[in-house]
């Protein structure tokens, strides 16, 4: 028997429409937030029916972020630009509407990007379609909802190591972590596709007031390990192995056996 279950990032529909019905007007002097939460709540149930419907689901599961985030146990600023950013006022109460109305996934101290990665990559039978407007997700090996050719589309295991690896070196400023200093989507592709690393030398200089001294200076190499592509433009500019792993950690997004329910503990991303 057919069955398509949408493994839907809730994180975004639920503040997308919090936001969408927010309202602000001033008051002695002071702004002051407001929104209908039945409505909200009546266009939550507009939006799981639109997925349904476009998607032919048989099945949908709501994936919600909830409690610490394990992340900023690895890098303390892990999203820290967003501390200080106040939060639609019927936000938590759309999330408790999806809480009570549909079936709904949280793990206290993982994202629903996490959640999504680990229910998308698990042995399953019919297919298990991953619809959110992050890109981040598309680091994960699975089919994806493309809103653009409506179905999904499979993202191969290739395909998700390689936007990871790029994602260590680019960083991502929405989320606060840096990447490598200097490192944009051009860099990142010459080493990671040209398959190349950097490697630092002495230069034996042949002229002038300095002849004869000895300059360190880089260049690059074939190497066909991603890892140490990576790690070698982190030392380039100064910095380390440990320094690439923590912002690989940080952008790592869950997959199926990173993460022990039982024990609920992350096993932390290390290279092989």
């Amino acid at each position: 028997m057919y069955q398509r279950t949408m493994l839907i990032d809730a994180d975004i529909t639920a503040y997308q429409i919090a936001s969408a019905l927010e309202e602000t007007f001033e008051f002695n002097g002071e702004t002051v937030r407001t929104a209908d939460l039945e409505k909200g709540c009546k266009q939550v149930d507009k939006t799981m029916r639109q997925i349904q419907k476009l998607s032919f689901a048989t099945n949908m599961v709501l994936f919600l972020t909830e409690g610490h985030n394990f992340r900023k146990d690895v890098l303390d600023t892990y999203k820290g630009n967003r501390l200080d950013v106040p939060k639609p006022t019927i936000l938590h109460g759309i999330r408790d509407y999806m809480k009570a109305n549909y079936t709904v996934i949280t793990e206290s101290g993982l994202e629903a990007d996490d959640l999504l990665g680990i229910h998308a990559t698990m042995p399953h039978t019919g297919e298990r379609v991953i619809y959110s407007a992050d890109k981040d997700l598309k680091t994960v090996p699975a089919l994806h909802w493309c809103p653009e050719d409506g179905e999904p589309v499979r993202v191969s295991q290739e395909e998700a190591d390689r936007f990871f690896y790029e994602q260590i070196l680019t960083g991502d400023p929405t989320d606060n972590y840096k990447g490598c200093p200097g490192v944009g989507k051009v860099a990142a592709a010459d080493l990671l596709d040209g398959k190349l690393r950097w490697f630092k030398y002495l230069r034996v200089l042949k002229s002038g007031p300095n002849k004869g001294q000895e300059r360190e200076e880089w260049r690059k190499v074939s190497c066909n390990d991603p890892w140490a592509s990576i790690v070698s433009a982190y030392e380039k500019v100064g910095l380390t192995q440990d320094d690439a792993l923590i912002q690989a950690r940080c952008a790592r997004i869950l997959r199926h056996g990173e993460y022990d329910f039982k024990k609920q503990k992350v096993k932390l991303w290390t290279p092989n």
